[in-house]
């Protein structure tokens, strides 16, 4: 499957949908599947209710016992439905917005995390609903190649409070991203969401931006630290993931755990080719950031076995807490092949899991390493 979105409570992984053979037929076909990561058993789960329409380049995000859902694609229709997915009754049903006067455009490929309880929606490529406003202060860049002229990249950034079912406009200030799609966009700790890559009109790019959202407050683009840094390539429809629960970043015990480590997974340049390289973003805290040192750091990461790269896979990490000493990184899906030239591309059929080892010294310092490396057959 590619273009599915992912992700996990417990041991468990949840995938929404995504594009396969039933997929390209049906565009209304939607299923979730199901991964252990202890078993490594794969489940598919019948649902009933208000059934998603998407099939792709939708978003999901766990709040309690529910996952959420926004917009997404399926056969060039795009949406801004939100839907809740109840995991105890495996039931379905739409969030119809009280208000509509704030909300966003339909899209696909944007960005989503979580707020509080709310849902934190950025960028993306879609249309507005006839009659709707533009987002003040925000970007609508149009789509001159596409045959329906009103497609267009957007930074726009909206909050949806699941408890209201109300669209909120937050107040922002410093440099936004130019309109962008097929990024990654993740949050680190309570604060901080972190922006990379993605398209903006007709480039890739390897721009890093960070949005706090303590004040609404974008970073601008942020470069190279020092004259011997790294950095990856430009790329999009890649995928990433964190290695520590962002709610435990500066809120435990342990002095050790100020910073975080995001972990990049290839994609597609410019040319539409899968990039092959990966990488791991080290990030300070930020109540590290009045000292001298570097904030943040790209190092290429390395399998200890060879691993074919891919695009427009999805990713989600299984945390245990510091004590366990472990983290599962989990990549589902995707393509093996230029996405944009074939229009039945090779699709990856194993996941891998990848097991990292989390390493305290003297409570003060620590460092990552993976352990291992498993691939698991993906269900059909």
């Amino acid at each position: 499957m590619e273009g599915a979105c992912a992700c996990t409570i417990n041991e468990m992984v949840y995938i929404l949908c995504g594009r396969d053979s039933s997929t390209l037929e049906s565009p209304t076909s939607f299923k979730i599947r199901t991964l252990n990561t202890d078993t490594h058993q794969w489940s598919q789960l019948l649902t009933e209710g208000d059934t998603p329409s998407f099939t792709a380049c939708s978003t999901c995000v766990l709040i309690g016992h529910c996952i959420y859902t926004f917009g997404g694609w399926a056969r060039g229709i795009v949406t801004n439905d939100v839907h809740q997915y109840n995991i105890t009754s495996q039931s379905w049903r739409e969030l119809e917005p009280t208000d509509r006067s704030h909300e966003p455009m339909m899209k696909n490929k944007h960005g989503m995390v979580t707020h509080g309880n709310a849902l934190l929606i950025f960028g993306g490529y879609g249309c507005p609903k006839v009659g709707s406003k533009f987002q003040e202060g925000a970007g609508y860049v149009f789509d001159v190649q596409s045959l329906l002229s009103t497609l267009m990249w957007t930074n726009e950034l909206h909050l949806f409070d699941i408890e209201e079912r109300k669209w909120v406009e937050p107040v922002i200030t410093g440099p936004r991203p130019k309109p962008c799609a097929a990024f990654s966009f993740n949050r680190i700790d309570t604060d901080r969401v972190v922006l990379f890559g993605g398209r903006q009109k007709e480039e890739r790019v390897n721009e890093l931006h960070i949005l706090d959202t303590s004040n609404w407050c974008w970073s601008g683009v942020l470069l190279p630290e020092g004259p011997d840094d790294v950095w990856p390539s430009k790329r999009s429809f890649h995928s990433a993931s964190t290695v520590f629960d962002p709610q435990l970043i500066n809120n435990n015990d342990n002095k050790g755990l100020n910073e975080q480590h995001l972990l990049v997974l290839w994609g597609n340049d410019n040319d539409g080719e899968i990039v092959s390289d990966c990488w791991i973003l080290e990030i300070k805290g930020k109540e590290t950031q009045h000292d001298n040192s570097h904030h943040y750091k790209w190092r290429r990461f390395q399998f200890p076995v060879p691993v074919r790269g891919r695009t427009w896979q999805s990713t989600a990490s299984v945390y245990n807490t510091p004590s366990v000493g472990e983290t599962l990184l989990v990549t589902v899906g995707g393509s093996f092949e230029n996405i944009f030239i074939n229009e039945d591309p090779l699709m990856a059929d194993s996941t891998i899991i990848m097991r990292f080892a989390i390493l305290l010294f003297y409570r003060l310092s620590f460092f990552t390493k993976i352990v291992s490396l498993i691939c698991v057959e993906d269900v059909s």
